[in-house]
């Protein structure tokens, strides 16, 4: 299944929810992305829960996206991983890298601490 992407805005920040396998045969994400990041900074939650699959190509993507968020000021939160990307996150390490949440509702209100819209 192909990556799907559904976009929520909301005043304090971004909802991303991802469906499918995210992998190098889809455009990356970044370029969606970075039209959200608008001149006040906020908040990114990516949804993984129906992220069945990442390849390196995705990982690599995740860290762009993480880095050009940094650079205008907002913050990205990944939420709902499924135990098998939770499983990859933590090979790799990135559990270090990215603030990471089981469920949407605390990663909420650590956004609106981060929000400053």
């Amino acid at each position: 299944m192909a990556l799907s992407v559904s976009v929520r805005k909301l005043k304090e920040f971004v909802i991303i929810e991802l469906a499918g396998r995210w992998s190098v045969l889809e455009p990356p994400l970044r370029k969606q992305v970075s039209h959200l990041a608008g001149a006040c900074q906020g908040v990114l939650l990516l949804d993984l829960a129906n992220v069945s699959f990442m390849d390196a190509s995705a990982l690599g993507d995740l860290i762009t996206i993480r880095n050009m968020l940094h650079q205008k000021g907002w913050h990205l939160i990944l939420v709902r991983p499924t135990e098998r990307i939770r499983r990859l996150l933590e090979m790799t390490k990135l559990t270090t890298v990215f603030e990471i949440f089981s469920d949407r509702s605390p990663a909420i209100v650590v956004s609106t601490v981060h929000s400053l819209c």
